[in-house]
């Protein structure tokens, strides 16, 4: 469904197993997945290189509006 690149971001390294584990069983070859604390470090991509954020699971951030609004 998607043509382009989709970057798949979590500091749990079983999470980043699991999604390659999926990526390889369907033959996804455009995720990537990345181990990375976004709320510490951010995404780590470029500035306006992304033409879809989905971000899931924040809300236990202390403050999750201004955490997304900032690190996007």
């Amino acid at each position: 469904m998607i043509s382009g690149k989709i970057y798949a971001l979590d500091f749990e390294p079983e999470i980043i197993r699991t999604v390659e584990r999926k990526a390889i069983e369907f033959n996804l070859n455009n995720v990537f997945s990345v181990l990375r604390d976004f709320m510490l470090e951010g995404s780590g991509l470029k500035d306006s290189s992304v033409d879809f954020v989905f971000l899931f699971n924040i809300l236990h951030a202390k403050d999750p509006r201004r955490s997304a609004k900032g690190s996007l």
